[in-house]
């Protein structure tokens, strides 16, 4: 169950905590692929590139419940953690 973000958690935002959420690393590829919907062209550092302002967004969105999205044990990857 995702918890409740207020009305201003934007559907991109929501689809990447869905996609991290129990996942355990997430490559950059499918973290791009859950939000958008498409695999993305670009290679693995622009795909990076890309999500690292939602990230951020995501970041403050969720710090208040005790949560962060940070980089994963193998590169080009993303976690959700704990705090």
């Amino acid at each position: 169950m995702t918890p409740d973000f207020g009305p201003r958690f934007g559907q991109a935002q929501r689809r990447m905590f869905d996609a991290l959420r129990g996942a355990g690393d997430v490559h950059v590829h499918d973290l791009y692929k859950a939000m958008r919907g498409e695999r993305s062209l670009g290679t693995e550092r622009r795909v990076q590139q890309r999500l690292g302002s939602y990230v951020t967004r995501l970041n403050r969105r969720i710090a208040s419940h005790g949560l962060a999205v940070r980089p994963g044990e193998r590169k080009y990857t993303y976690r959700l953690v704990v705090l």
